[in-house]
């Protein structure tokens, strides 16, 4: 019997969602084979996806030109480094497909969620942020502080995003600030997501003052945090 008009949609029975991943798997079979498994298909990611150990994973090497239709996906190939609980970090190639936005955020230095088959630590999906999530850099700061503008940071808000920089420890948070500099006629507000380095977390409590460095005024792209500077040497 169907739904009547304005109720809300029954939830389809598991078995039909069984035999849907099915027809995925069959249907894929002779790309997958060819692929040796990697994550290329549907049915390889999601398997992967639903299946595979949760890391994080450093792109080491990414190409240099994405896909050339906005609307299609590219199996492109990256380089990356990844890391595991318990487990020492290594470096892997990844193939799998990706559209421009996920070209634009898997830039080198960037760290992103992964999924790792448990049989096969070299058959590794990458996991980027949506379009409107923040990504985590590790390579642009030192770039940023050494080219960019400086600016007075005073912390408005921070919080531990349960990510950690591989093979340090040290924890990315979300900072929210309000940069003035003596270049900018008034102070701007930004967002960022940055390392904060080990026992340096109280410099990120709320009212601290910071040095920084910005590139344009924006909505926290282009800015960072100097650790050396804000701390007298102590943190870098």
């Amino acid at each position: 019997m169907p739904d009547e008009p304005g109720e809300p949609k029954r939830p389809k029975p598991s078995w039909i969602d069984r035999i849907g991943r099915t027809l995925e798997r069959v249907e894929d079979a002779p790309r997958n084979a060819l692929w040796r498994g990697q994550p290329v298909t549907d049915s390889a990611q999601r398997t992967l996806y639903e299946q595979g150990l949760v890391g994080q994973a450093t792109v080491l090497k990414a190409p240099k030109h994405p896909p050339g239709d906005s609307e299609a996906d590219a199996v492109l190939t990256f380089t990356v480094r990844v890391e595991l609980p318990g487990r020492a970090p290594y470096d892997t190639k990844v193939m799998q497909p990706v559209g421009q936005h996920g070209w634009s955020v898997l830039r080198p230095g960037t760290l992103v969620e992964c999924r790792v088959r448990p049989d096969n630590p070299k058959r590794v999906l990458l996991v980027p942020a949506a379009s409107d999530a923040t990504a985590f850099t590790l390579g642009s700061s030192g770039d940023i502080i050494s080219r960019g503008r400086p600016a007075i940071a005073t912390v408005m808000q921070s919080s531990p995003l349960g990510k950690t920089v591989p093979g340090t420890g040290e924890q990315f948070f979300l900072i929210n600030l309000m940069l003035e500099s003596e270049h900018e006629a008034q102070p701007w507000k930004v967002q960022i997501a940055q390392r904060v380095p080990n026992g340096a977390e109280m410099m990120v409590a709320p009212g601290a003052r910071l040095t920084a460095a910005y590139l344009v005024v924006d909505q926290g792209d282009s800015v960072a945090l100097d650790w050396s500077t804000s701390s007298g040497g102590r943190y870098s």
